[in-house]
């Protein structure tokens, strides 16, 4: 069985750290034991593994909901892959994403989704080629915007603009 014990002692390293302290429909920071449960996860050199998604993370935004969030080396997604995951802080905390919808798409298709993960790459091959003698504003309307992550990723909305400007030449912000 399982012994269950009031506070945290000090946990001895592992080579395998496993996050299921908080789960999905967490609004409040950790406090108090699970707070300090974090703080000791993170110190592990080996790999934490985030169920479903990193405690203190919101699922909705990828904004850390205080300072104790558990920073994952992997998350493993079950039933849906949270935006949380790939927006805003989300993408750092969560570490790599693995997914699995333990064998259950009941009701799937009665769900429309909310936001679609799509890469850079895949969004500038939807834009027009621009040709190689075409000065970059002889197009004067606008062909693409960016539509990015929170102002608080600028290094992330640079990158793309400048994957737009090699792909067509110009950028309206």
């Amino acid at each position: 069985g399982v012994t269950i014990e009031a506070g945290l002692a000090r946990v001895p390293p592992a080579d395998l750290a496993i996050d299921a302290l908080l789960g999905l429909g967490t609004a409040r920071p950790a406090s108090g034991a699970i707070a300090d449960a974090v703080r000791q996860l993170n110190a592990q050199a080996g790999v934490r593994l985030a169920i479903d998604l990193p405690t203190g993370l919101d699922a909705d935004t990828g904004t850390p909901l205080g300072d104790a969030t558990v920073q994952a080396s992997h998350t493993l997604a079950l039933l849906t892959l949270k935006p949380g995951l790939f927006t805003a802080h989300g993408r750092d905390l969560a570490g790599e994403v693995w997914f699995d919808d333990l064998g259950s798409d009941a009701g799937a298709a009665a769900i429309a989704p909310r936001a679609w993960l799509q890469g850079g790459e895949a969004a500038c091959a939807m834009l027009p080629l621009r040709r190689h003698v075409q000065h970059k504003v002889a197009n004067r309307n606008p062909a693409a915007r960016l539509f990015a992550g929170p102002r608080e990723d600028p290094a992330g909305q640079v990158v793309q603009r400048k994957r737009i400007v090699r792909r067509i030449g110009t950028f309206y912000p």
